[in-house]
């Protein structure tokens, strides 16, 4: 069953690539909507609405992103080499049949399989925090990623867990995987299954979003 149509992107300009993501939610948009300001510290669903509804601004890219979209095939090649699992391109963007307003372009599908791959890259700063023992009140610094354990990056990270649910959601696909450049020295992967329940309710977030963006109503800086 296929649950999503497809707008080819390989021959876009950066320009024409940001008026046709206007016509949906991303995966990157999705942690502004239906996390809190206390879940992720830059949520921010009035940019999005304004980046949806106003006249388009094609601002440069910014540093952070252009890095990161500069060692996403270095990411997919490591995840490779982790794993011997083989990934490509889609070069496409994918729009949700059943939920039109939900639109993904994924980073790399795996060969052979209905999966995804999701690249991310750190700095050695972003993959620490601070935490406090809540018995001594002691506080220390804690890699996130250390010990291997996807519940713990997605505390940290629950931007990145939404992202995926995402296009889950878009795909119909029952598993993402993800692939984490910790700068100069680290590479860590993880693998995240669907999660329906956590679906259905993001898939109601952003319908109540997209109803905003289609009412041209923002309800932030009113």
């Amino acid at each position: 069953m296929t649950h999503y149509t497809t707008i080819p992107t390989a021959r876009l300009t950066r320009a024409e690539w940001l008026q046709l993501r206007r016509r949906g939610i991303g995966g990157s948009d999705a942690g502004h909507i239906a996390l809190s300001p206390e879940q992720f510290r830059y949520a921010d669903p009035a940019r999005v609405w304004r980046e949806k509804v106003l006249p388009l601004d094609a601002e440069e890219e910014s540093l952070p992103c252009a890095i990161g979209t500069a060692l996403e095939p270095l990411c997919a090649s490591l995840y490779e080499r982790a794993t011997g699992r083989r990934v490509r391109r889609m070069n496409q963007l994918l729009v949700s049949l059943s939920h039109p307003y939900m639109i993904a372009d994924i980073d790399r599908k795996l060969c052979g399989t209905a999966e995804g791959l999701e690249c991310k890259c750190v700095s050695q700063m972003s993959a620490r925090r601070r935490i406090t023992d809540p018995d001594s009140g002691e506080s220390r610094w804690v890699d996130i990623f250390e010990n291997g354990d996807a519940g713990t990056v997605f505390t940290y990270k629950p931007e990145w867990y939404v992202q995926m649910q995402h296009y889950m959601s878009v795909t119909g696909w029952q598993m993402w995987h993800l692939g984490v450049i910790v700068l100069n020295n680290r590479f860590y992967h993880y693998d995240v299954p669907r999660d329906d329940a956590f679906i259905d309710a993001l898939r109601e977030a952003e319908g109540a979003f997209w109803q905003l963006v289609e009412d041209k109503e923002n309800v932030w800086e009113a």
